[in-house]
């Protein structure tokens, strides 16, 4: 059985009353907002007067019309989602029935996301008649905009100044390097050797090491640092040397607290949460031999690139990023922990007998190695005897070293290249002259170099270029020393006539 109610009108229905009300905007908060939304003069000039020939009483009004009402989201779709909207039924105070809109901060922070500034919410209260041919329905339209906060910005005067360094072209907003452990004097346990930095040093901070701008303007939330993803027309990982793969970008974990070696499982840095007395760390993973290699390749090649975002409202998911004066994130330049630079040397005499001056090049003689320092000042930090801690406490020699007596140090002789023949800095693997006799340093004792005469009398020096490389706690260097090789001279040093 079915059944359809139909009235029976005898005149048509009057024209609706439609009313627009525009509520002023307003910035999500952490607090529910409800506004009342109409007042006494309205109802009864707007809503009461109009209802009747003659208008209404009030009584006479909520006698004669029944309400409902309606909440919406702009652009999403479905109806009852836009907070509630009620009537507030307090004649005494008001004389009239008023009408109050909430809407809960979890409803809007769940529309405030990405790069979404505001969200407008729609709202309407339902005047229906009883005798729908003697009285108009009144419509009661509510719009409210409601504004993302404004974007935190850590000032300038939050940074300490002597930490950052001008942008460049590689780090395009402002940096700050990180070193590794500093160790007291005659310390030898390699394993202190470690990038375990408070990232909140570079700013001023709490007596809990906490970023103190972020803790103090943030009374009721939380901030933390994480890795930028790589996200297409968005700021992402800068491209390094020696990385392959993701458009040469470390891959960023989805809560962003992780770096991924491309196309593999080694984690290469991780951010931990803020700790107190701790602070914000920045881990540069030892045990990674990708993250090793990556730090070798040059003094400062291992960079990440790191924003802030916070959480304006404790049990809300309400995320929003925050800017370092003005820049949306910063590079944190990972600086090697030692570096061995090519030491200026005589090279190999052809000709020569071997045992002779001129045959025979110490390895230990072409690097020179220096920390993080390293300055024309202490570039010989490592030579004096009150400096042989350092062999230690970097893992270069696991003995008590006599300068590089017992140094990791080997010649990648499949690598030296050489200008023979070449012009002007065209270089190629020595091997593709196989004539020229060079021995590394396991064949005629642990750290020598030697070359041999080939059967014939050299008439112009060129150049071997031989790459050396130096183990130690972080992974291996590798150097590429120019050794030249003279014209062919007797054993007096006398040049052939």
């Amino acid at each position: 059985m079915g059944f359809v109610k139909i009235l029976m009108a005898d005149k048509p229905a009057p024209d609706p009353i439609v009313e627009e009300i525009t509520v002023p905007s307003y910035t999500v908060g952490c607090e529910e907002w409800c506004s009342t939304v109409t007042d006494v003069e309205f109802m009864n000039t707007k809503v009461y007067n109009k209802a009747g020939t003659d208008g209404l009483s009030k009584d006479d009004f909520h006698t004669i019309y029944k309400l409902s009402t309606v909440t919406s989201i702009q652009g999403v779709t479905g109806t009852n989602n836009g907070g509630t909207l009620a009537a507030i039924v307090n004649g005494q105070q008001t004389e009239t029935d008023l009408l109050r809109w909430c809407i809960s901060p979890s409803l809007v922070w769940a529309q405030l996301t990405g790069t979404k500034t505001s969200v407008t919410f729609l709202a309407t209260a339902i005047y229906t008649p009883v005798l729908p041919t003697e009285y108009p329905v009144v419509k009661i339209n509510f719009t409210v905009t409601i504004n993302k906060p404004a974007v935190l910005n850590i000032p300038a005067t939050e940074k300490i100044s002597n930490y950052w360094y001008s942008n460049t072209a590689v780090s395009p907003n402002p940096y700050i390097k990180h070193n590794v452990y500093v160790a007291p004097v005659g310390t030898t346990d390699p394993n202190l050797a470690v990038f375990v930095n408070n990232i909140n040093q570079a700013f001023e901070q709490t007596a809990t090491k906490a970023n103190r701008y972020l803790a103090s303007n943030m009374p009721n939330s939380a901030y933390e640092y994480y890795f930028l993803p790589n996200t297409t027309n968005t700021p992402q990982q800068p491209e390094l040397n020696g990385v392959t793969g993701n458009n040469s970008r470390l891959v960023v974990s989805s809560d962003g607290k992780s770096l991924t070696y491309p196309g593999g499982t080694e984690v290469i840095a991780t951010i931990n949460n803020w700790v107190t007395g701790t602070g914000d760390i920045l881990t540069i993973n030892k045990a990674s031999t990708e993250a090793k290699r990556l730090m070798n390749i040059a003094p400062e090649n291992l960079k990440v690139r790191i924003g802030i975002r916070g959480k304006f409202c404790a049990d809300l998911q309400n995320i929003q990023n925050i800017t370092i004066d003005g820049k949306e994130y910063f590079d944190v330049v990972i600086v090697r922990p030692i570096n061995a630079e090519p030491v200026e040397n005589d090279g190999f005499v052809d000709g020569r007998s071997l045992g002779q001056p001129g045959t025979r090049l110490e390895v230990r003689d072409l690097i020179e190695l220096s920390d993080w320092r390293h300055s024309s000042t202490n570039s010989s930090l490592f030579e004096t005897s009150a400096n042989y801690w350092y062999y230690w406490y970097y893992g270069v020699s696991s003995f008590s070293p006599n300068r590089f007596a017992h140094i990791p140090v080997s010649v990648d002789k499949a690598n030296i290249k050489t200008n023979l023949n070449q012009t002007g800095t065209t270089q190629v693997l020595a091997s593709l002259y196989p004539d020229l006799i060079i021995n590394d340093p396991t064949t005629l004792g642990t750290y020598y170099l030697t070359y041999v005469n080939n059967s014939n009398v050299l008439n112009g020096t060129f150049n071997l270029y031989v790459p050396i490389k130096v183990t130690y706690t972080w992974g291996e260097i590798t150097t590429i020393v120019t050794v030249p090789v003279n014209k062919t001279a007797g054993p007096a040093g006398v040049k052939r006539k």
